[in-house]
């Protein structure tokens, strides 16, 4: 690979990686009447995998503080897609479950991202072998602790 292909496929990543930061920056309605970001969303996707998790574990699995992650949940509350619930064994530990409507967004969201992930397969991946893509992962993820650390945050 010469020096120039290196800089064009290096371009090539920057504009397709702002294009999708341009992408998951527009909230969408998955199905439930009113738009949701992808970080509300995303969060109401744990929430019903996780059903029962608290809000300092929801935090470190969205890496942001547990500030961050309060004031996120009191909106998504407000939304009527998860609720908060004291649990039995402690009066400080917060539980949180999805409401039905909350379950209706996650599953929306679910069948969205197959149909993408059909789409990304066909346009991606499907002229390439189970080598090659072995090997983009692997890439991927090195640049991923690359940006890590560049941040100063430790892969999860």
């Amino acid at each position: 690979m010469t020096t120039q292909d290196k800089i064009e496929l290096s371009w090539a990543f920057e504009q397709a990686f702002h294009k999708y930061a341009a992408y998951e920056s527009q909230p969408r309605d998955f199905g439930i009447g009113f738009p949701l970001t992808q970080n509300e969303i995303h969060t109401v996707v744990i929430v019903c995998e996780n059903e029962g998790i608290s809000l300092g574990e929801l935090a470190r699995e969205r890496a942001v503080t547990k500030g961050a992650m309060s004031q996120l949940v009191s909106k998504l509350v407000k939304k009527g897609l998860i609720v908060k619930e004291v649990a039995e064994h402690s009066a400080s530990y917060v539980s949180l479950r999805p409401t039905n409507l909350g379950r209706k967004a996650y599953e929306n969201h679910s069948r969205m991202h197959t149909a993408m992930g059909m789409t990304i397969d066909q346009y991606l991946f499907d002229d390439m072998s189970a080598e090659e893509i072995k090997r983009i992962t692997k890439k991927f993820k090195l640049f991923a602790e690359l940006l890590d650390k560049e941040m100063g945050e430790v892969s999860t």
